[in-house]
């Protein structure tokens, strides 16, 4: 089997269009994830979809889920800018 030479633009086009592609998912991803929220539904049986409340939105949820799982009782977290949340 051989392999077809490419040049070095054809990497680089390659390689911005996998970019392009990994952004619009991270941007999907992000705007879902502030902007939903995980609700629990009661329709003869128990069932969580996403409902639509940017105030408790699912990143809130995971931090707080996380929170009361890793840190101590006796600790409180203290976030003084945007990214220690995720530190």
């Amino acid at each position: 089997m051989e392999e077809e030479e490419r040049s070095l633009y054809e990497h680089l086009e390659e390689l911005r269009d996998r970019l392009i592609r990994i952004l619009i998912v991270v941007g999907i991803i992000s705007v879902v994830s502030l902007t939903l929220s995980i609700k629990e539904f009661d329709l003869g049986l128990i069932v969580y979809l996403p409902y639509p409340d940017p105030s408790n939105n699912i990143a809130t949820q995971v931090i707080k889920i996380l929170t009361d799982n890793l840190v101590p009782e006796n600790v409180e977290l203290i976030q003084t800018a945007p990214g220690q949340a995720f530190f």
